[in-house]
This record gives C-alpha cells, sequence and structure tokens, in this order.
C-alpha cells in the first residue's frame, strides 16, 4: 500500500517535520492552505505536511504562526490554542539586510524560511506558552520596538500565516534556511524585561497603547461589542444601511478626525468577525479607531461617557525572574 508521503524526497520531508514538530510540538491542529483557498480551516498536522510539502503553488502556500483549538475551525486568533510562537517578518528590509539585522538584535530565534520572494520568515517558539492574548501582545510590541518598528506590525495576529516550509512558490522554493531549538521563556523574556530595555520601552506608544488595551472594559474586548460598534459607525453614522460579513471599504474615523479620506474608501471591514484596518495609517490609526468611534456614539447619545481614569505606573505584568 502506497505511503501518503511517497514520492517526497526525504531529504525534503524530514525538515518539514522537524519544523512542524518545533512550532506545534503535541498541538494537533493548524490552519494551512494555498493562497487561493478563501476559506481557512483547520487540519491535522499530518494532512497539511502531506497537502504543501513539495508541492508547487502559483502564490505559494501559508501556515497558521500558531496550532488551531480543534479541526475544521476558522481561522481567529480566539481559536488558537496554544500561544507559543511568533512572527517576525521584514517587509521594508531588502533581504540581504534581514538576517545581519535580525542578529543584530540579539532577540533568539527557532527557525527561518524563505519567504520565495522579498523577505525571511523568523520564527520564536518558546519553551513555555503565553498564558493570554494580552500578554501575546505585550510580548509582540516589545519585539516590535527592539526591531527598531522595521518589522510588519501585522504579525501581532497570533494566527497570522507565514509561508509554508519546503512548498514551492511559482518555481521556487520557500526554503527552510535554518531550523534551531525552542526559546527558553527566561533567555527572551531577560532580553525585554530588562531594566534598561524597559525605560526606553516606556518612553514609545507601544507601551502607551498596551497599558490602555490592559486597562479597558471587557465590552471593549469583546468581538460582540466590537461588531456591534462598527456597524453602528458604518449604518447609522455613515448612513449606508450595509450588513457586515463580506469585504467592506469604507471612511476611516481617525482619517476623518484628521481632515482626510475624502474618498471615504481607506478603512477595509472583513468577514464575520468584522475585521478591520486602515490602509492609510495602519500603525497609527488601528488602535483608536474603536475608541473614536465610541466618541461618536457617545456624542450621538447612543452610549454613556466612561468614567475618566488615569494609567497608574506599574512594574513589569510578567515577572519573568519567578520563571
Amino acid at each position: 500500500m502506497r505511503r501518503p508521503t511517497e514520492g517526497i524526497k526525504k531529504d525534503v520531508l524530514m525538515p518539514v517535520i522537524k519544523y512542524m514538530t518545533l512550532l506545534y510540538g503535541d498541538e494537533q491542529y493548524v490552519w494551512a492552505n494555498d493562497y487561493l483557498l478563501q476559506k481557512h480551516k483547520s487540519m491535522t498536522k499530518e494532512q497539511a505536511i502531506i497537502q504543501f510539502t513539495d508541492v508547487n503553488f502559483e502564490n505559494g502556500a501559508f501556515i497558521a504562526v500558531n496550532a488551531a483549538a480543534e479541526r475544521d475551525i476558522n481561522k481567529t486568533s480566539e481559536n488558537v490554542s496554544v500561544l507559543r510562537n511568533f512572527l517576525i517578518e521584514f517587509d521594508k528590509l531588502p533581504l540581504e539586510e534581514q538576517m545581519p539585522f535580525m542578529e543584530s538584535t540579539q532577540i533568539p530565534w527557532s527557525a527561518c524560511v524563505y519567504s520565495a520572494g522579498k523577505s525571511y520568515h523568523f520564527l520564536i517558539s518558546l519553551k513555555e506558552p503565553i498564558s493570554g492574548l494580552l500578554q501575546y501582545k505585550d510580548v509582540f510590541y516589545r519585539l516590535h520596538f527592539l526591531c527598531k518598528e522595521k518589522n510588519d506590525r501585522a504579525c501581532s495576529d497570533p494566527g497570522r500565516f507565514t509561508r509554508f516550509p519546503n512548498s514551492i512558490r511559482n518555481g521556487r522554493v520557500q526554503q527552510i534556511i535554518e531550523l534551531r531549538d525552542r526559546v527558553d521563556n527566561r533567555d527572551l523574556f531577560e532580553l525585554i524585561y530588562s531594566p534598561d530595555f524597559e525605560e526606553e520601552y516606556k518612553k514609545t506608544k507601544w507601551y502607551q497603547i498596551f497599558q490602555k488595551s490592559a486597562v479597558s472594559s471587557d465590552a471593549a474586548t469583546d468581538r460582540k461589542e466590537i461588531i456591534k460598534k462598527l456597524n453602528w459607525y458604518v449604518n447609522e453614522h455613515l448612513g449606508l444601511a450595509v450588513e457586515l460579513g463580506g469585504k467592506l471599504t469604507v471612511a476611516c474615523p481617525c482619517c476623518r478626525e484628521e481632515g482626510g479620506d475624502n474618498h471615504g474608501d481607506n478603512l477595509h471591514i472583513t468577514g464575520p468577525d468584522a475585521l478591520f484596518h486602515c490602509f492609510k495609517d495602519p500603525d497609527m490609526h488601528n488602535d483608536k479607531i474603536l475608541t473614536t468611534i465610541e466618541k461618536l456614539m457617545q456624542d450621538a447619545g447612543v452610549l454613556t461617557k466612561k468614567p475618566e481614569y488615569t494609567i497608574e505606573k506599574t512594574d513589569n505584568l510578567i515577572d519573568w525572574t519567578a520563571l
């Protein structure tokens, strides 16, 4: 009887198995597909290896950075089962500068895969998973600052796609450049929570963004509440009378507040989870869109104003010395 992996060369297959074991361990399900598939459903690691290793796709094949909670579920941050891995990608740096720059940051990493395009994908796989989405964001923002904001900030999504290793993209291999070991949490945390780093990091907008997220109400972070606010903005404030769920392009409230977006097409809202993204100024606007909409709702009298609060100075939220 023919084995599923028969026909795949051993020197191609074995690094993929090692990569999958390194990143996902005993976590059974992953999101993997080719570029043209619209629905991102989870599958077993074995299915992904068989379906995508050494196969040529016009735009390549992808796998999510972290494992899925179960089989056949949609790819969302909430459906990630284990928050173990972080993706660092430098699309804005020339390819030949990316490896030297990554090494200069002293960030420990576990795997590097060539995208078969313009970037390397560096993956940090921790020995011990992160405890929750809030802590995951905190670690990513610190890595982003350490990378001098040269890495793609969209990779803060724990379900973000990265290139499937040893799949073929339009004739070029999405090659595994190097595989190392899982990163000791202490080694990473000693770098991004050191006193010297902390002193500089607390001066940044990323620290302020995270602090606001940490003290925000449950309603502000609940996806149903987010959809409700976006629905009010689109249908009541903009008066478009459309249903969220597909692909929608509307005016960005932050751009409008600044006197821009005259064409009303800077904000993209996609899917049933109403994922939103400002294409004009994502770094400054994506984290302000909901609060800007809340202000509009307050002005319209449909949302009660929240009491004023101050952000108290706190020590590190993660006690890495105890790990």
